[in-house]
């Protein structure tokens, strides 16, 4: 089964993640809100300390089974943010210009390089705000989809 909490604290923790995805997948991984390290780590040492194989079965799909509702709130938030972007208020770091503002003085050599990329792209720059608030929300978004499309869950 595949642990796409696993793979998100890998993809923040890999030496091509820039500042900004680190902050996005640490984001990500907050919003999670599950306890993932500490279930994981009590359903292992039951796991450990059992011999009993009816016992053992139970745990392992108990693990499995937090995995997956892990995998879900992932895809669920990265679907959100995908479908709906920052402006929709599912990203609660990003709901207030004060944490907008924060985000682009951060990333702000980041952000500039990922809008003349678009610009590169052919993408309709006339069409896009450039205000601070709308490119830290345009930034936020590209991460989200690169992580996405990194995870393999579209």
């Amino acid at each position: 089964m595949k642990n796409l909490y696993v793979e998100l604290i890998n993809l923040g923790l890999s030496v091509e993640s820039n500042s900004m995805k680190k902050e996005v997948v640490y984001d990500l991984i907050n919003e999670l809100d599950l306890n993932y390290d500490n279930v994981i780590s009590s359903i292992e040492t039951r796991i450990e300390n059992t011999e009993d194989s009816e016992e053992l079965d139970k745990l392992f799909e108990e693990k499995n089974d937090f995995i997956e509702v892990c995998n879900d709130e992932i895809k669920t938030n990265l679907d959100n943010i995908n479908k709906y972007g920052c402006i929709r208020g599912c990203v609660p770091s990003m709901a207030y210009y004060y944490d907008t503002d924060k985000f682009f003085d951060k990333h702000v050599d980041i952000i500039l390089e990922l809008v003349n990329q678009l610009n590169y792209n052919d993408y309709p720059l006339e069409n896009l705000d450039f205000s601070r608030n709308s490119l830290s929300w345009l930034a936020y978004e590209t991460i989200c989809r690169e992580i996405s499309d990194e995870l393999e869950i579209w």
